[in-house]
């Protein structure tokens, strides 16, 4: 850091019917104890009172760019326009229905500081809260199933295999976002697509703590990933078919493999079944290029 000047952070809120929670998730934002923080919040065109509860915030803390789209345009859309507009070193996407720790931001900014330039991500621990704020669960614990430890470093092979990174802890460098050209604007849901991107090129580190709070909500994306008529496994469909073209290995084919066989397992049995022959024509095509 030079001079002593503290890199900017800046903190991405994303909003779409989150009146309940917004208010929590915004001041999650403000009570960080690291201070070089931007802060945007964006209103997805809610259909609740969310605006309102912004609106009212912003009399008392006129530093928050807000940002009300007139159309619902998604959170990938969402974020690009946030992003286009921020200027942090660091960039965090924070769900409106979230909650960060404290120190979260200091805690992460310290350790990616002290990392050189092959590292494009930090990531920690969460705990996953209901929509009253009780505790459910930690991501990593000790009766963690082995896939699900964390993992440092060079990590293609096992983020494109399993879901390990809780996307909402994530911290990213802003000019490998940049390079990556922010989120994939045609899909429904961004983290499986952008960490496999990031982590293509660029190690990850784990910082050692819960930072933030994940609401698990009937509502939210994770937990209707696998409902009949899902955008989010047409999504991961999508990018398992990007990550077939970026793949350079036959160890990065066969972690594909393995993902290609769990989703199209979920399809099938969420009645996803156009979704499911799709990805048995996607593994076809994979196993072809393996016997070459």
């Amino acid at each position: 850091m030079e001079g002593g000047r503290k890199p900017k952070v800046s903190i991405i809120c994303l909003c779409y019917n989150h009146s309940e929670y917004v208010e929590e998730a915004i001041m999650s934002i403000l009570n960080q104890t690291y201070k070089n923080i931007e802060i945007i919040v964006v209103d997805d065109c809610s259909i609740d009172n969310s605006r309102d509860v912004i609106s009212r915030l912003l009399l008392s803390f006129p530093q928050i760019n807000f940002i009300a789209n007139q159309s619902n345009i998604g959170n990938c859309k969402s974020f690009n326009k946030a992003f286009a507009v921020s200027t942090g070193d660091y960039v965090i996407d924070h769900s409106a229905d979230d909650v960060l720790v404290d120190q979260r931001v200091s805690l992460q900014v310290d350790l990616f500081e002290n990392l050189d330039s092959t590292y494009g991500l930090v990531y920690s621990s969460a705990e996953y809260i209901d929509e009253h704020g009780k505790h459910l669960a930690f991501h990593f614990h000790n009766d963690s199933p082995s896939w699900k430890r964390p993992y440092i470093g060079e990590v293609y092979e096992k983020v494109v295999a399993n879901y390990f990174i809780p996307s909402p802890t994530v911290i990213f460098k802003r000019e490998v976002l940049l390079k990556m050209g922010g989120y994939d604007e045609t899909l429904a849901y961004e983290d499986f697509d952008v960490i496999a991107r990031i982590t293509k090129e660029y190690k990850v580190a784990y910082a050692g703590f819960f930072s933030t709070k994940i609401r698990k909500l009937r509502s939210s994306m994770s937990s209707t990933q696998y409902s009949y008529k899902s955008l989010q496994l047409i999504t991961t469909l999508k990018v398992c078919r990007k990550i077939l073209w970026m793949n350079a290995s036959i160890h990065h084919s066969l972690a594909l493999q393995k993902r290609i066989l769990f989703e199209s397992r979920k399809a099938f049995f969420s009645f996803n079944l156009q979704v499911f022959l799709e990805f048995i024509k996607l593994l076809i095509r994979l196993r072809s290029s393996l016997r070459r």
